[in-house]
């Protein structure tokens, strides 16, 4: 088992659930006149005089936590689930990689809780402005706070829209240079089938075959002509107005175009090579412009090619761009609800940011619930699924598991009441009667969000604890106590929450020379009270539990 570090906000508590705190009796003279003044007051020397107590303000931690029982379910191995079900988008890992703890292994589809983690954010941010307007930080009121934040966001919304319009009108001018080349290869090929048959001009005697064949070409030919000077026409006006649709048209026409071409390009081709070579038709005239033809046939398919591609990236980048809109479009509707929402009143600001911690909280909870973390370091075993998969919450089927040489995993249950405190990655506490109660560090790797209802009607959930540490005499299915440490605050100053007394209409502690002094207190886990003001390190109270 590792060594537990003194300053470990951990040990400090697990020392706490034993922690008596250590009384020094005041000076003497303070208790025996203490004690002579309440005799004389009552007037009854059998009177029981109260405890005078006094202890020294230091620096210390308090933490609270939620404390339930739990049972060793494995010492070697861990089995990970996803605590909901949803597509698997991303395997980090490979069977047999070493791994540390905390490491990301594998996640689900996170894009939708990020998004929700962003608005809590953001409800919360607005939530305590509202806060601070009541309290007259601020000369803003709930309403215009709201409708900043509205303001704000088409702000952004407009800078998209102006960011995004020369992005498109430059892809959109390199995509019609690229069309316009594509009107010499077109061209040539054209002139190449014209050239190779004087399909204007010359006139020669065929067999029926072969008439058949050149009267295919001719058709193809005059096809692919017609279709190119509309091309041109078409072509011509798109370069005075870069319009989307338009150029999305001619890309199409483009393609269309290409393919026209090539199938009378590929009718010549046929032709010339069923052809017989006559008078001063030879042979190596034949093959000279069956090689002239295949060529441009080749680039004529290039550019098909090109121009789909060209077709698709337009698309994509337009998808992207609508994607980012239809993003911003839903936060802006959001604050929209919010801004309606102030202009009918708030009953209680306070009750606002609680309600928005909550959110945010099962915000990120949802979010950190997608995301696999390794909860021990380890060997990644077996992967049951892949990426594009739909990971259901079948606990017979792991996604993974973990193989580590040391540490242990603990299976608990928490009840209803306290399980919206509790969250994966939240550090916790793990003891044995057999071992003295001597803490083993672990975090909490796994929280069910399905309820677990037993005989009596009591609901709890499903909790997991895994550790690093490991102890030879642990065995699988020993009882044990999980504290998980759900807040606290470190370094702090602390006194006892019984010395701070009610004085002159303020809280206040009692000093060594009788003085009231007013302090201001925060956190606190009912035994130990934090002080941020009114005392220092060092000084001595006094107080009667």
């Amino acid at each position: 088992m590792s060594e537990i570090k003194e300053e470990s906000l951990l040990a400090e508590s697990a020392k706490a659930k034993q922690f008596s705190l250590k009384l020094y009796w005041g000076v003497g003279i303070v208790v025996i006149v203490g004690a002579l003044a309440f005799g004389l007051f009552t007037g009854d020397s059998d009177q029981v005089v109260p405890e005078v107590l006094q202890a020294k303000a230091q620096k210390g931690d308090i933490v609270l936590s939620i404390s339930t029982t739990g049972r060793v379910v494995s010492m070697t191995d861990v089995d990970l689930f996803f605590p909901s079900q949803g597509i698997l988008k991303e395997v980090l890992v490979t069977e047999g990689q070493s791994v540390k703890a905390g490491e990301v292994l594998a996640k689900q589809d996170t894009r939708d809780a990020g998004l929700a983690i962003a608005q809590a954010e953001l409800a919360l941010e607005t939530a305590q402005k509202n806060v601070a307007v009541s309290s007259g930080n601020t000369g803003l009121t709930t309403v215009e706070a709201a409708a900043e934040d509205l303001a704000r966001a088409k702000a952004d919304l407009e800078t998209m829209y102006a960011d995004q319009a020369p992005d498109r009108a430059e892809e959109y001018k390199q995509a019609l240079i690229k069309v316009s080349q594509t009107e010499d290869v077109y061209s040539n090929a054209l002139h190449a089938v014209d050239v190779v048959f004087i399909i204007d001009t010359r006139v020669v005697p065929y067999s029926k075959g072969e008439m058949g064949e050149r009267l295919d070409t001719i058709e193809n030919y005059r096809t692919a002509e017609s279709a190119y000077e509309s091309f041109l026409d078409a072509l011509e006006t798109q370069k005075q107005t870069i319009d989307q649709a338009a150029l999305e048209q001619i890309i199409a026409d483009s393609v269309e175009l290409g393919k026209m071409v090539n199938r009378a390009l590929q009718a010549g081709i046929n032709s010339l090579s069923d052809s017989e070579p006559y008078e001063d038709f030879t042979q190596s005239i034949i093959d000279s412009s069956l090689t002239d033809l295949q060529s441009h046939q080749t680039k004529v398919k290039a550019e098909i090619l090109k121009m789909t591609e060209l077709r698709d990236a337009l698309s994509s980048l337009e998808a992207d761009q609508q994607e980012d809109i239809a993003d911003q479009l839903a936060l802006i509707r959001s604050l929209e609800l919010k801004v309606a929402a102030a202009n009918q009143g708030v009953t209680s600001d306070e009750t606002q940011v609680s309600q928005a911690k909550l959110a945010l909280t099962a915000a990120q909870l949802k979010y950190e619930n997608l995301v696999l973390r390794a909860p021990i370091s380890g060997t990644v075993g077996p992967i049951n699924f892949r990426v594009g998969e739909f990971v259901g919450t079948d606990k017979d089927t792991p996604v993974l598991s973990i193989v580590g040489a040391e540490g242990i995993s603990v299976e608990s249950y928490v009840e209803e009441a306290d399980v919206a405190k509790v969250a994966v990655g939240q550090v916790a506490l793990i003891t044995f009667d057999a071992f003295d109660s001597v803490p083993f560090e672990g975090v909490v790797t796994f929280i069910s969000d399905t309820p677990t209802i037993d005989g009596n009607g009591i609901v709890t959930y499903r909790m997991v604890v895994a550790t690093e540490e490991a102890d030879d005499r642990i065995r699988a299915g020993m009882t044990t106590y999980v504290d998980v440490i759900t807040s606290g605050v470190r370094d702090v100053l602390v006194i006892p929450v019984a010395a701070v007394r009610p004085h002159d209409g303020a809280p206040s502690v009692q000093k060594e020379s009788g003085e009231w002094v007013p302090v201001t207190t925060s956190f606190t886990d009912g035994k130990q009270v934090e002080v941020t003001a009114g005392l220092k390190v060092g000084d001595t109270v006094i107080y009667v539990e």
